[in-house]
């Protein structure tokens, strides 16, 4: 058998599990922290979190990135900067991916195909 992945994590901490829970807020502040580090070198507006586990999880893990992101967000351009839930859920990062391709400016000469 396979150990529990995210689903199984996300809903032992609703039910109050103590290591669930903890687990959870760990990853929230290390995504705190590197969504801080990118605010800083590139000038964000916004951080947006998709994926299964941050959907799933909603604030066992956003509650806890936008608090450490708050502590380490030190420069005001990046303070200002938004960590928010993806508003497509799980499918955000197909569909980001599938615009990127379908933009004109990042075709080479205009050609998906180059």
């Amino acid at each position: 058998t396979q150990p529990p992945g995210g689903v199984a994590l996300v809903a032992d901490a609703k039910r109050g599990d103590r290591v669930a829970v903890a687990a959870l807020l760990r990853a929230g502040e290390a995504l705190g922290v590197a969504a801080a580090n990118a605010a800083h070198l590139l000038e964000l507006d916004a951080v947006v979190v998709g994926g299964g586990l941050a959907v799933g999880a909603g604030d066992l893990i956003l509650a806890p990135a936008r608090a450490a992101f708050a502590r380490h967000a030190r420069m005001a351009f990046a303070a200002r900067c938004a960590v928010v839930p993806a508003e497509l859920g799980t499918d955000a990062g197909v569909i980001g991916a599938a615009a990127l391709v379908l933009e004109p400016r990042y075709l080479v000469d205009g050609n998906a195909d180059s």
